[in-house]
């Protein structure tokens, strides 16, 4: 995996770099999900968190409650992990999923369209296999709760090592719907371990969407804030969409049948007071591959402190 350490090394260095060329920190958000505080089951898509880190080519430029037309006036770093398992981590049936502990790290640029109209787009790495470790830091936090931990020949059948690069792609448009509520199409597009394509749709009631920066999680689709707007208070955030996988490593070809269509469908609630972000979110995924018996439900957390 020297590549990846290269590659990763590289792509961590440019965000100093863009700082020095005149870049202001602006924000930053996490979200960790698990399906033990969702269906309370170890399985599928079990855990993930994605961190982002947001600079803007100075405030009057490139952010001031909203975005700019300018490529890469505000970037984002953006660092994920996700481990996916079989339905039973010990002894799992023939036709589950292997193991798979994926790392990813990329650049993201927030553009505003003509009017109305957001563009994200983003490049970066993405790897799988035993090389990121994450069998092994999965195993060690099992054992800190006390849980148990996937067996020696599930992690030894685990998806083995790969680096890619990705790019990514979305384009959404907001539409006020009265008062303080926005309903936001997108459409959605990734190639990388995964090459797929999507549609869908996000919902906003509250006033704490509107002018700050929201970022989409890989794995549910949630949105979480990255750039403080304005205001304190509540807002609820939804959504859905559905997705059309055309290859995926994680689930080899040789192996598993993907499902038509991928279909994600999601709630949160998010709190802001004069020195906090809070958000509880609830994810209904479902099946990826034929051979999977059901969907599932992951739960996510985000919280930030602004220092």
């Amino acid at each position: 995996m020297r590549q990846m350490t290269m590659a990763v090394a590289a792509m961590v260095l440019s965000a100093p770099m863009a700082v020095a060329q005149g870049y202001e920190f602006v924000g930053y958000g996490n979200i960790l999900n698990n399906d033990y505080y969702g269906d309370g089951r170890d399985r599928w898509q079990t855990g993930s968190d994605q961190l982002s880190l947001v600079w803007s080519n100075g405030w009057e430029k490139g952010w001031k409650d909203q975005l700019t037309s300018g490529f890469g006036d505000t970037i984002e770093l953006r660092f994920g992990a996700r481990v996916a398992a079989p339905d039973n981590i010990d002894i799992p049936a023939n036709d589950d999923r292997r193991y798979a502990g994926v790392l990813s790290l990329g650049l993201v640029t927030h553009m505003a369209v003509a009017q109305d109209y957001q563009m994200v787009l983003g490049a970066g790495v993405e790897a799988v296999g035993p090389g990121t470790a994450l069998d092994e830091f999965h195993a060690k936090f099992h054992s800190l709760i006390g849980s148990g931990d996937a067996s020696a020949a599930v992690r030894d059948n685990q998806i083995g090592d790969k680096i890619t690069p990705y790019a990514s792609f979305e384009m959404a448009r907001a539409f006020p719907t009265g008062g303080n509520s926005r309903i936001r199409p997108f459409v959605e597009a990734h190639s990388g371990l995964e090459t797929l394509a999507r549609v869908g749709v996000d919902f906003h009631v509250g006033d704490l969407t509107l002018n700050g920066l929201m970022s989409r999680d890989y794995v549910t689709g949630q949105t979480y804030q990255t750039v403080r707007g304005t205001g304190t208070g509540w807002t609820f955030i939804g959504g859905a969409d559905v997705a059309k996988v055309a290859q995926s490593v994680l689930l080899p070809s040789d192996d598993y049948t993907l499902t038509p269509a991928r279909v994600r469908a999601r709630v949160a609630v998010q709190w802001a007071g004069n020195y906090g972000v809070a958000q509880f979110g609830l994810t209904y995924l479902g099946k990826e591959f034929e051979q999977q018996d059901s969907g599932q439900v992951l739960g996510s957390i985000s919280f930030k402190y602004d220092f």
